[in-house]
């Protein structure tokens, strides 16, 4: 490709299959994908869970008079809680897997359908799911051991002056853990926008399909760099531009709610109202939401898979013209 970056030279065209996909206006391609962006991550989410820290007032939580006994006692809810909510993770970490498939095949045919693709597709989402799983467990194992020793290294120590020796520690294992968030972001970023379209093409597993990958990335090495610096930028503004949307359309929906809600207060409404009102505000959104996402999330697709084609020609998987040409 000469002194041309792909990751650069092909942004027009990714805006234009966009352009040519999602219009003129079709409610049902936008829904469809919409339904994709929610499973893919489309709208950047994710669990957050609060942290821990000690009970109102100061006492520590292991101090509560009975609090073990309700524990024991409530044992056998607290795990099928835990175990409901694991399943649920992995059932929708599957899915996530599963329609990463679905939209590459949605783009490279130019027809948008959920039932057509899914079913073929729950195999190689499934070997996806599994390599995703697996690294997720190294990477936890290697976090988890060297954190593991350290916290029982400051135990061990008598004094705060002593204890100031494990900081460099911290610190040392601090820097490793962002060192592991890039190469892991960077696994990810190949598996998704390469592996994936190179699996369909191949019809073949991860490991191949990382193999081919790999051969890919050592040989235009240059290439790959530029895009992945590009992908990150990309997705950092589009992910601004997107949330600045979905805040606005938040604003605006959110007037008859407000409104609604002045008058319940004023009529002194009870507590489970306002919990439901807030309820049916976040299923509004979500919906809405996920449509702002669509052609955010098409474009980035089309974007890595023009990129792919443009370094790895064997693997364009795109038509010669837009769909809706």
């Amino acid at each position: 490709m000469g002194s041309t970056y792909a990751a650069l030279s092909v942004l027009d065209a990714a805006i234009n299959r966009t352009k040519s996909l999602l219009w003129p206006f079709n409610l049902g391609v936008w829904l469809r994908i919409a339904v994709i962006s929610f499973f893919v991550g489309g709208m950047g989410g994710g669990f957050n869970l609060p942290g821990g820290g000690s009970s109102p007032g100061g006492v520590p939580g292991g101090n509560i008079p009975g609090m073990g006994d309700t524990l024991l006692s409530n044992l056998g809810i607290i795990l099928l809680i835990v175990a409901a909510i694991l399943i649920f993770v992995l059932v929708m970490w599957l899915l996530g897997a599963i329609f990463q498939f679905v939209f590459v095949d949605c783009l490279r045919t130019g027809e948008v359908s959920l039932r057509r693709y899914f079913g073929p597709r729950t195999g190689k989402g499934f070997s996806l799911f599994l390599f995703e799983l697996g690294l997720g467990l190294i990477i936890f194992l290697i976090i988890a051991v060297p954190v593991g020793l350290l916290i029982l290294a400051a135990g061990g120590f008598t004094s705060g002056a002593t204890s100031l020796a494990v900081i460099p520690g911290f610190l040392l294992l601090f820097a490793a853990i962002l060192l592991m968030a890039l190469v892991v972001g960077l696994i990810m970023l190949f598996t998704i926008d390469f592996v994936v379209p190179i699996m369909i093409r191949d019809d073949c597993g991860v490991i191949d399909g990382w193999r081919t990958c790999w051969g890919i990335i050592r040989t235009e090495w240059k290439q790959a760099l530029v895009y992945a610096i590009t992908k990150f930028l990309l997705g950092l503004a589009v992910g601004i531009i997107m949330l600045i949307a979905v805040i606005i359309a938040a604003l605006v929906i959110a007037i008859p709610f407000v409104i609604i809600g002045i008058l319940a207060v004023a009529a002194g409404g009870p507590v489970p109202f306002y919990i439901a009102f807030a309820v049916l505000f976040f299923v509004v959104m979500l919906p809405v939401a996920l449509l702002i996402s669509v052609p955010f999330v098409t474009f980035l697709r089309y974007y890595s898979l023009e990129v792919l084609a443009a370094i790895a020609p064997a693997y364009d998987l795109l038509p010669a013209v837009s769909p809706a040409e």
